[in-house]
């Protein structure tokens, strides 16, 4: 649910940062490498919020497990979020991206309940 949720707030400032028209920056994300992170933050976003009752320790978590993920893929928080606006005002480039983390996440799934 929350994952629709956070699909429906991207696709919803997609929409307005469309009508301003954001360049697509050098250093650009790929569309790829957009969907594995944005998957892993909602995976880590959900253990979270499952496990931490207080917003305080809640947010601090966030950040540092964002960090890890970012360090991980070797993307800076400026080069994500620069790459997240471009995408938002992409709709079809963004709609691509939540469409491959959503088959991602199902085929996971899948396996999970076939255990």
């Amino acid at each position: 649910m929350k994952i629709i949720l956070l699909l429906a707030i991207f696709l919803a400032a997609s929409c307005q940062l469309k009508l301003k028209g954001v360049p697509e920056p050098e250093n650009l994300i790929s569309e790829d490498k957009m969907a594995l992170i944005i998957e892993e933050l909602m995976i880590v976003e959900n253990q979270v919020q499952t496990n931490m009752p207080h917003v305080t320790q809640f947010q601090e978590s966030i950040k540092e497990s964002g960090d890890i993920i970012l360090k991980k893929y070797k993307v800076t928080y400026k080069e994500f979020k620069i790459s997240t606006q471009y995408y938002g005002s992409q709709q079809e480039k963004m709609k691509g991206i939540y469409t491959a983390v959503m088959e991602s996440m199902n085929k996971k799934l899948t396996k999970l309940q076939a255990k």
